[in-house]
């Protein structure tokens, strides 16, 4: 049997393996729960705005429902659609999509491909050039992407998503309040990018505003550059302000502790001045990247200055690591170990990692077989013989401390497995960039013990009824390796393997013995018993073979075998019988 991995698409914690021929990933909140429960982690409440700002907050999906993502790590020739109701969290599984394709002289063709199990389709084999447009019908809902070209480097990424409805009020455009006013909307959606800027109090400048200076990756200014100031008083709804910078890359936010006091009074609090604090951050859009601030909180005796500059991009590997915190999962299968490793990237410097095609290159043992990584914020390449790839930019560490119930972005998730022939199984993994601390997570089997110098202690947890043991691993330096032996493992059954090697032995002998048929006594040939016999070996000896050498073997193949070789340990006592009479 050759066993699979599953583990959750986003939680990055493996929690059970079943035996499909390939690796899949699936997420669900009880797993999720699970994963927390684990590692000792409190389940998050309900999802609370940080600062005043909540940062994981989604995109306006109506505006991206659609729209085409290029994606230089995908296939070339490739378009992935992702169909989901109301959140991207909620995939529909199993729904035809139908794409047509335009060439350039106009030909169209039809295409179809239904989405899998995370509401994903894939649309491979594209030519270059050629226009791409997709469509499904979705509870009554029709959906359907925009045309775009079939880029000449990487694939494209897009997604429908059903049950929306009409989206809510829109924004005000760049130049919509004037100079000194935030032209804001109540409710809009609002998320982070990149932390590429700092906010500091102003005294100079009066309470209730924000200053913004857009710099590039010299330090120049960034006139014309679109800036939005999200900002939010507890209780209250986040509100978008967007301003445009001048020639020198800078603009200003007034107002902001009148606008939010208003809020606060609508909603039944006291109007006027400024009530409390009011958590903001700004944030603005530069080719691909989002960049913003980390939350602040607006002062109510003074303004604040927020500088927001480009990182320098670099492609050196050195500046990445892998930070603490990464759980690497052992499990047992059917002459197999699995393994599932979270590892959490880190950028030191202050400059935007980008990896460019080649990716970050995270070996493997020598020996890994069905590798395949996990959803997530980056694509992972399997590299035959070597290991992984990270695709995508990595960038500077974030400042705020993160919280400790949320995923990483730059967290990767991948599965593999290693051969297990005996007892016991070496690990042998080397980590260019170094590895932080991390926990090792197996299931409590009896006799199973982990031998190491780098990994120690052990944790009893049980969860629903199944019972692990958690483990410290230390630190692996880079350039180092990390090794540990695995004793104790189920001794594989071999008994069909040495019975059908024994059995193709003796084939193969009786075959040179008994090659030619010996002729009786009056000269004539042997009676057709002796063929009729031979032929039934042959016939029970393939069946065998098949069994053997089956890749997913069937449940009833054990029961099945022991009755092949008695029929064949029959049929080989009958020959030899035959023979002894004619040759008398």
């Amino acid at each position: 049997m050759r066993p699979s991995l599953v583990f959750p698409r986003r939680s990055g914690v493996i929690l059970h393996v079943i035996p499909p021929s390939r690796v899949s990933f699936h997420m669900s909140p009880l797993l999720v729960a699970l994963a927390l429960a684990l590692m000792g982690v409190p389940l998050p409440a309900q999802s609370q705005p940080m600062a005043g700002v909540n940062t994981g907050a989604m995109p306006d999906l109506s505006a991206m429902s659609g729209k085409p993502l290029p994606d230089r790590g995908m296939a070339l020739g490739t378009v992935t659609v992702r169909v989901a109701r109301q959140t991207p969290a909620n995939p529909v599984p199993n729904a035809e999509i139908t794409a047509l394709v335009e060439a350039p002289g106009g030909e169209t063709r039809k295409r179809t491909a239904k989405t899998d199990a995370t509401g994903r389709a894939l649309f491979d084999a594209l030519s270059v050039g050629h226009r791409f447009h997709a469509e499904i019908v979705v509870d009554g809902e029709k959906l359907s992407t925009e045309t775009f070209p079939v880029p000449d480097v990487g694939g494209v990424r897009t997604m429908l998503i059903a049950g929306l409805g009409k989206a809510g009020g829109k924004a005000a455009g760049p130049g919509a309040a004037g100079p000194g006013a935030a032209g804001g909307d109540k409710g809009q959606p609002f998320s982070l990018g990149f932390i590429s800027g700092a906010a500091q109090p102003a005294p100079e400048l009066p309470a209730g505003s924000v200053q913004v200076l857009a710099l590039d990756e010299n330090g120049r200014p960034l006139a014309g550059k679109t800036i939005e100031l999200g900002y939010i008083r507890a209780g209250g709804q986040v509100e978008v302000a967007r301003q445009v910078t001048d020639a020198d890359g800078i603009t200003r936010f007034a107002n902001i502790g009148g606008r939010a006091a208003k809020v606060a009074g609508a909603a039944g609090g006291s109007s006027g001045a400024p009530t409390g604090d009011i958590g903001a951050a700004v944030v603005m859009q530069h080719g691909e990247m989002r960049l913003g601030s980390d939350g602040f909180t607006l002062p109510t005796t003074a303004g604040v200055k927020v500088d927001l500059r480009v990182p320098i991009r670099t492609a050196d590997p050195s500046i990445i690591t892998i930070g603490a915190g990464g759980r690497v999962i052992l499990q047992l299968r059917d002459e197999t170990v699995s393994f599932i490793e979270t590892l959490p990237l880190e950028n030191h410097s202050d400059k935007l990692f980008d990896p460019g095609p080649g990716g970050v290159e995270i070996p493997l043992p020598t020996e890994f077989i069905n590798a395949e990584g996990a959803e997530g914020e980056h694509k992972i390449e399997i590299r035959k013989g070597i290991g992984i790839a990270v695709h995508g930019p990595i960038p500077p560490r974030r400042p705020q401390v993160p919280d400790p119930n949320r995923k990483s972005p730059d967290e990767v998730t991948f599965g593999f497995l290693l051969p297990a022939t005996g007892s016991t199984r070496d690990f042998v993994q080397r980590f260019p960039n170094g590895l932080g601390e991390f926990t090792f997570i197996t299931d409590q089997l009896p006799g199973l013990t982990i031998d190491s110098q780098q990994i120690s202690g052990r944790q009893d947890r049980e969860v629903g009824g199944k019972k692990y043991w958690l483990m410290r691993g230390a630190a692996v330096p880079p350039g180092g390796t990390l090794r540990f032996k695995v004793r104790g493992l189920p001794a594989p059954d071999n008994t069909g393997r040495v019975v059908s090697g024994s059995l193709a032995l003796a084939l193969v002998g009786t075959s040179i013995l008994f090659g030619r048929r010996r002729p009786n006594r009056d000269g004539r040939e042997g009676p057709g018993e002796r063929d009729r016999l031979v032929q039934r070996r042959e016939k029970l000896f393939s069946e065998l073979l098949a069994m053997e050498t089956r890749e997913t073997p069937d449940a009833g193949d054990r029961t099945g075998r022991a009755e092949v070789v008695q029929k064949l340990e029959a049929i080989y006592r009958e020959i030899a019988v035959l023979d002894e009479r004619h040759a008398v």
